[in-house]
């Protein structure tokens, strides 16, 4: 899953890429947290969790998907077993 474009990254993450310089103003101006509510960002944590919740929806789509019978072969197995009956 992309992340967004007002998505913060983590600290580790501008040391990583060697953007150090930004992580430490980003510590001494209050943090994280402070840096993204006055930019309008969204902290990696708030973003990990909505997108931990898209991919619970989409495993438990696939899930009924595979596991739910759909209306059109309960109406196929319906028509199956009246045709056995007659």
């Amino acid at each position: 899953m992309n992340h967004p474009l007002v998505w913060m990254p983590r600290l580790a993450e501008l040391k990583r890429e060697g953007r150090d310089d930004l992580r430490q103003a980003i510590v001494r101006f209050g943090g994280s947290a402070r840096i993204c509510r006055l930019a309008g960002l969204t902290t990696y944590q708030e973003w990990h969790y909505f997108e931990r919740q898209y991919e619970l929806l989409v495993d438990l789509h696939d899930y009924l998907d595979k596991f739910t019978p759909s209306s059109r072969s309960l109406a196929s197995r319906r028509r199956q077993q009246q045709h056995l009956n007659q």
